[in-house]
């Protein structure tokens, strides 16, 4: 009685197979890993950063500001937040104050960024790392009362 076995060009298929699942793994995670970081030298990223302090989906309401943080709070959810970046000045990021987790907002060399409140509502930020230096005006929401 013979016994049935794979055939040498079914092996060769199925290693074929293997090489290019694991071929486009690699090329999709690194992909993703380009599109994961939110470099601040990219104007569209600067843009988007401003867009989201804005946000009428946040409506952050300006509380505080100090050279290594910002205090917001945000009417919509009803919490406040702060603004500020990580120990080696790699990454800006929102968490909730006194409580878990954090949102990335920009990444790079943010010790070349700076914030500088002009009123009760309007903060200067300024970026001077890349190609250009990136300027803008944020106006927060009118505090509620």
């Amino acid at each position: 009685m013979r016994q049935q076995s794979f055939t040498m060009a079914e092996a060769i298929v199925a290693l074929m197979l293997m090489v290019l699942v694991v071929n486009l793994f690699g090329l999709v995670m690194g992909s993703y890993q380009k599109l994961a970081k939110i470099d601040a030298s990219e104007p569209t990223n600067w843009y988007l950063f401003i867009d989201e302090l804005e946000s009428t989906e946040h409506r952050f309401e300006l509380v505080k500001v100090t050279s290594n943080n910002i205090i917001l709070y945000s009417e919509k959810s009803g919490k406040p937040y702060r603004m500020q970046k990580n120990k080696d000045d790699t990454i800006i990021f929102l968490s909730v104050v006194g409580k878990g987790g954090y949102l990335p907002l920009l990444e790079g060399k943010l010790h070349k960024l700076t914030w500088q409140q002009l009123d009760q509502r309007r903060v200067r930020f300024t970026y001077t790392g890349g190609r250009h230096e990136q300027t803008a005006v944020v106006c927060f929401a009118a505090p509620s009362n």
